[in-house]
């Protein structure tokens, strides 16, 4: 097992056994189960491990969905329900310890740290989606605001998360329902709608 990996699975292992996040990297370095491991030439700080932590989550969910037969015939509005249920599958596997790192983690501002590596992956993976989608007719090609859904979806990714690690339901219900009726909402938006239609017809009408 490559150390980067060992060195997350123990510290998963330690979070849980201390009940909260350790002091810092320089503390849990010096501890017996890391000292091989040269923990300091590969993390900066604890917050890098629970980057990579996050981002092992996206990766598997992504894995899980490619190997999946039926997802490639997928409109882009189920391709995007797919992604997060499939994703909050993952999580739900690491909740005790993502519960324990998210105290202090709630930014108004600046969101979860431990969130940010996954922003560029999943604009790579979700900008594929909606070009799929606009291809297809699924999605408007609205100018200048078409290179902007992608930042919707990444709030999106935000604000759902939130919303989970707070959930206290009995199988996480109200999250299942909050992604049905977040995702719709979503992509209701980013759809050709009356809108599109009014403005298809002024243009026409213009040109005359």
């Amino acid at each position: 097992m490559e150390n980067p990996l060992k060195i997350q699975q123990l510290y998963k292992s330690l979070v849980l056994e201390i009940c909260k996040k350790p002091e810092s990297l320089t503390a849990i370095s010096d501890l017996p189960d890391f000292q091989d491991l040269a923990i300091l030439d590969h993390y900066s700080s604890l917050n890098s491990i629970e980057k990579d932590i996050l981002l092992s989550t996206f990766t598997d969910t992504v894995r899980r969905l490619m190997d999946a037969k039926e997802y490639v015939d997928y409109i882009a509005r189920e391709k995007a329900l797919a992604f997060f249920y499939t994703w909050l599958e993952e999580l739900e596997k690491i909740r005790p310890f993502l519960k324990l790192i998210d105290e202090g983690e709630r930014h108004v501002i600046t969101g979860r740290r431990y969130l940010k590596k996954l922003e560029a992956p999943f604009r790579d993976f979700i900008e594929d989606l909606l070009a799929e989608g606009v291809a297809t007719g699924e999605l408007a090609k609205r100018p200048f605001v078409l290179d902007k859904y992608h930042v919707m979806l990444w709030l999106q990714v935000q604000l759902l998360y939130g919303f989970w690690i707070r959930d206290e339901s009995e199988a996480r219900e109200r999250t299942d329902a909050a992604v049905e009726k977040s995702v719709n909402f979503v992509f209701d938006l980013m759809s050709q709608n009356l809108l599109d239609s009014g403005i298809d017809l002024l243009t026409f009408i213009l040109k005359k």
